[in-house]
């Protein structure tokens, strides 16, 4: 091998080559140098300190050395260079996704109480069905910088936060978005026309027999009025609907720093930092603003040592139940821009009759206080506690001015002088919620096979007022919701399988409607049911999955409150939801 380009063929040893002369120290201090730099893209500079050490020697002279150094750069100049090009803070990219086909089939069944048009009447109920291919892409990439920072991203194929779904066939024939436009009255044309007629009347001979005249009335002239009428009507279009179709979407673009092992910053659309369950949050939501996250890990019985682990045979001290035990302490901190309102304060707005300046106006926060702790026992076992407080600030934004109601819209009969009215109510008000929420997962192993029971408990403690804002000061009571289940199997690689089921009900005026998940009842409150699912992975990134969950509404003198999502009646009397999904991960 040529030592100074190590790509030309070696010649044969020559035996006088001692590794004490001085031929045979540059022949092997070059040779561990150079070997090394052609492991990985070579640099110049790489064989700089072995070459200054050889001259410091006097092995070499710094000619020779000179030499070296010309002869590597002319080696490197005529390789191509790498046409992927990573920035130098970046210290790893981590690129991830999944696609998801899904067909869906929503069903809901309505009583007479269900709204204006929402029920058939002569029996007094009605269903209806919904059933839809869906796509999903979900996209992903983390930039990992020096100095502990993080740059997250990911692109999702749908504008709705509590779905990533893109529906097939929405945008005929074949289409990847469209813009639906209706027409308007942008302009009217009137004119004079006759609205009144008033004849004018008079006695005239209409025959003559034996001399005797025959008399009668006969119109003399026509008095005519004339009104003002609609001649003509200018139309315009205007678009009234917008399919996004196959559009990606920032579902989360954020920042991270963790200044310590223990502290985790994040700002941003970020994924959500807290411990929750479909009860209070729809895993697809990634909410907005500011998160700081402590963890901690305690090991009240001192670190395992693994040197002395064993099956006791030999002096051998086999590791006991406390050399696993730990306990993980956590609060995970979020203050999350739920609504912007801008502008906070308007030019020359006046509050009152006294002219006073208006009051200045903020963004509604939606805060989570949440502490908790993890304590494992053992590899294999695991208690899990994540108690929680929502609170909201800044009521000042569209949806928290006013107040939630949840019943269906009703229609006011005429009362003669006044024509009937159709009523909406608000849906979608986050007033008077102060929500204690807790999770709790046990995870255990029984003859090798992963198992876990889980559940979670929230309680509004503002309801009364809730209820009583929404026309229902005798419903207060109407302030829980809670979720428990259990799951067995796991979903790690090629061959594993899951099946999940849980029980879920969840009051009228205990959770916030915006934020749980509509692929559990419809996204609705004051339901109950049960949810089962059950998975496989054909291979370690491919999953198909089946998933039915079943609600009745729980309290008939209220209704099923939440923003439509597959029907938009309410209240609902029942509801069915059927989904088999592919999932391929990458």
């Amino acid at each position: 091998m040529n030592l100074l380009n190590p790509r030309k063929k070696m010649k044969a040893f020559h035996p006088s080559l001692s590794p004490f002369s001085r031929g045979g120290v540059l022949a092997a201090a070059l040779s561990a140098g150079l070997l090394f730099g052609a492991a990985r893209p070579a640099h110049a500079q790489e064989a700089d300190p072995v070459l200054d050490l050889l001259v410091k020697h006097h092995v070499i002279s710094d000619q020779e050395a000179e030499k070296a150094r010309a002869d590597i750069e002319k080696e490197e100049s005529s390789e191509p260079a790498s046409k992927f090009n990573i920035a130098t803070p970046v210290t790893e990219l981590k690129i991830y996704g999944d696609i998801r086909q899904r067909f869906a089939i929503n069903e809901a069944g309505a009583t007479n109480d269900s709204g204006p048009g929402g029920v058939n009447p002569k029996s007094g109920r009605d269903h209806s069905q919904v059933d839809r291919f869906r796509l999903r892409l979900r996209l992903g990439a983390e930039w990992h910088l020096t100095d502990n920072w993080l740059v997250g991203v990911r692109l999702e194929t749908s504008n709705d936060p509590r779905s990533t779904n893109v529906t097939e066939g929405q945008v005929p024939a074949f289409g990847k978005a469209n813009a639906v436009s209706g027409t308007f009255i942008s302009g009217v044309t009137s004119g004079k026309a006759v609205t009144v007629v008033t004849p004018t009347t008079e006695t005239v001979v209409t025959s003559v027999k034996a001399g005797v005249a025959t008399s009668g009335k006969a119109v003399a002239s026509v008095k005519t009025t004339t009104g003002t009428v609609l001649t003509a009507t200018k139309t315009s279009s205007a678009i009234t609907a917008v399919n996004y179709g196959y559009t990606a979407f920032f579902g989360q673009l954020y920042m991270q720093y963790k200044p310590a092992p223990w502290l985790t910053l994040t700002a941003g659309k970020m994924p959500n930092p807290l411990i929750t369950t479909p009860m209070t949050w729809d895993p697809d939501i990634n909410p907005e603003g500011f998160a700081e996250q402590v963890r901690f890990t305690i090991r009240p019985f001192g670190d395992p040592d693994d040197s002395k682990a064993g099956d006791g045979k030999s002096g051998v001290v086999a590791k006991s139940w406390k050399d696993d035990f730990s306990i993980d302490l956590f609060s995970n901190l979020g203050q999350f821009d739920y609504a912007d309102n801008n502008p906070n304060n308007s030019f020359g707005v006046l509050g009152g009759a006294d002219g006073t300046p208006t009051a200045d106006k903020s963004d509604t926060f939606l805060l989570a206080w949440q502490v908790g702790a993890k304590v494992n026992f053992s590899k294999t076992v695991s208690l899990q506690v994540a108690p929680t407080f929502y609170n909201y600030t800044g009521h000042t934004t569209s949806l928290s001015t006013s107040n939630f109601q949840g019943d269906g819209p009703q229609v006011i009969p005429s009362t003669g002088s006044t024509p009937a009215l159709f009523v909406g109510f608000n849906q979608t008000g986050i007033n008077d919620l102060a929500v204690i929420d807790i999770p709790a997962e046990l995870d255990f192993q029984l003859f090798k096979l992963p198992l876990s029971v889980f559940g979670d408990f929230a309680i509004n403690i503002d309801a009364h007022d809730r209820a009583k804002k929404a026309g229902h000061p005798d419903q207060g009571d109407q302030n829980t919701a809670y979720q428990v289940g259990a799951s067995v199997g796991s979903l790690k690689k090629k061959g594993n399988w899951l099946i999940k089921a849980y029980y879920q009900q969840s009051d009228q005026y205990a959770l916030d409607p915006n934020l749980v998940d509509n692929d559990v009842f419809d996204g609705r409150l004051n339901m109950n049911g049960p949810v089962v699912t059950a998975a496989y992975n054909f291979t370690d990134s491919v999953t198909g999955a089946f998933s039915y969950n079943y609600a009745q509404r729980s309290d008939s003198a209220v209704g099923t409150g939440g923003p439509s999502n597959a029907f938009a009646l309410d209240p609902l009397h029942n509801y069915s939801f059927y989904y088999f999904d592919l999932i391929v991960k990458f």
